[in-house]
């Protein structure tokens, strides 16, 4: 359907519905810089256990929606409580929406995420927004609409609540058998990817929630030592249900499962092989890992992941420098170790993305060397490189910051995504270098890494 005659339906089907009292609506800021959206496992995992608990809730989604019909729809609908799901690269969008929310219709405001989660108070210095969420949603805002008194919720710190009031109850992943995802636009639900020269209509699920590694550059350190939490694993047998569900619903030919390392856990992930297997579910998967865990000790396994439909994967390599990948980054896989990994699903037949990260102020032309070095050995079928955005919070921000290396006009104005725009100042290279560099890696598997490339070439 064309994307502004969605927009217009999806609104108008909202203003015209007779309301319930208690109704919340949830902002998903999905500014994508590609050409499909995706849905969010998170948000997706709060609206269904809300409507479960008998909740109105109504699901509104930028990538479809300008701000000005999210605004007009909230305001129309008379909502109770309006939540903002946030990361920090959104952050400034999230805060534009709400002001404007408020200054029609004086709804209750309250902000949750990765970013709002870390610093609270930051966002609650905004005069329009009542209340942030620190940690996982599903308890406290079910309590909320249940009209329980919002400081006396765990996990929900208002203007003048102390930091003490604590976390939200970790949301127990399994008292949900399958979620929901039609909150979601059927394109959002189902998006077109390319594997090699194939195109798959694939769906995304997920089989776990949290993260047991510290990337300097990443915010879940953070969330880690605010939180408290753990990694916690969804019953498979859900799991399995949830995905035949997406795969007769919404005709999807493959999943992928968004964990953020789904190989960690052996047992897991083997019997998710094994019943994955054994009742024929007999659509294609695939999931992000690190190199380390694809190794020669675990073949047994990977083999049998790869019998039971195992057919793409996504490897953070990040820089090709092993050295600095650890001092920096805190990522302690050797060069032996990806290309090992790499080498692995290659004899298994398995297709590999390669995610890299451009612009560490570290990165110097030798650097890049070894990057492209690492890439034409390892030869993997796809690349995406992202720029680094130092995430406040994380050591990789505070590194940028007292060196001052960061464009703060520029990163909390006008960035909009991971894949496009600048934030950093580079000691050696220029913006428009740094986008160069990035698609020059892009480019290699589709060139078929050829020899008489180099990286040299594009910094000339």
């Amino acid at each position: 359907m064309n994307i502004k005659k969605w927009r217009s339906n999806y609104c108008n089907s909202y203003l015209i519905k007779e309301l319930k009292m208690g109704c919340f609506g949830l902002i998903y800021l999905n500014d994508s810089s590609f050409q499909y959206s995706q849905i969010n496992i998170g948000i997706t995992s709060i609206c269904t256990f809300l409507q479960k608990n008998g909740h109105e809730v109504f699901l509104f989604d930028t990538f479809y929606q300008t701000e000005e019909e999210i605004v007009k729809a909230c305001t129309r609908l008379c909502l109770d409580l309006v939540g903002f799901s946030t990361t920090e690269i959104h952050s400034e969008k999230a805060f534009r929406i709400a002001k404007e929310i408020q200054s029609h219709q004086k709804s209750k405001i309250i902000f949750g995420g990765p970013f709002p989660t870390i610093f609270p108070h930051d966002i609650l210095s905004k005069e329009y927004i009542d209340y942030v969420c620190v940690g996982d949603g599903e308890y406290p805002l079910n309590d909320f609409l249940n009209g329980k008194s919002p400081l006396a919720i765990k996990g929900i710190l208002g203007k003048n609540t102390a930091r003490q009031n604590g976390v939200s109850k970790p949301f127990d992943i399994n008292e949900i058998q399958v979620l929901d995802y039609s909150f979601f636009n059927r394109n959002s639900i189902v998006t077109s990817r390319k594997f090699g020269s194939v195109q798959k209509k694939i769906a995304f699920s997920w089989s776990s929630r949290g993260c047991s590694f510290s990337c300097a550059y990443c915010s879940n350190n953070e969330l880690k030592q605010t939180l408290k939490y753990g990694v916690r694993y969804r019953n498979i047998d859900f799991l399995l249900k949830e995905i035949n569900e997406l795969k007769e619903g919404y005709n999807c030919k493959g999943i992928f499962l968004s964990d953020e390392n789904f190989l960690f856990n052996k047992k897991h992930c083997c019997q998710f092989a094994e019943k994955y297997l054994h009742k024929k579910v007999g659509i294609p998967f695939g999931f992000l890992t690190r190199p380390e865990h694809i190794c020669r000790k675990n073949i047994e396994r990977l083999k049998l992941l790869r019998k039971s439909g195992w057919t793409w994967v996504s490897i953070g390599i990040e820089i090709g420098n092993q050295e600095k990948r650890k001092e920096y980054l805190n990522r302690n896989n050797t060069n032996n170790e990806i290309e090992i990994a790499f080498h692995i699903c290659k004899e298994l037949g398995v297709h590999t993305n390669a995610f890299l990260i451009t612009g560490f102020d570290f990165d110097d032309v030798n650097d890049l060397l070894l990057t492209e070095q690492l890439l034409k050995t390892c030869k993997p079928d796809s690349v995406e490189s992202s720029i680094i955005f130092p995430l406040k919070g994380t050591r990789l921000y505070q590194h940028y910051n007292k060196n001052n290396l960061l464009l703060k006009n520029k990163k909390t104005q006008s960035t909009k995504s991971y894949f496009e725009d600048i934030v950093i100042r580079h000691p050696i290279f220029s913006e428009s270098k740094l986008l160069k560099i990035k698609k020059y890696w892009e480019q290699l598997p589709k060139e078929q890494y050829r020899d008489d490339t180099t990286i040299l070439e594009v910094l000339n």
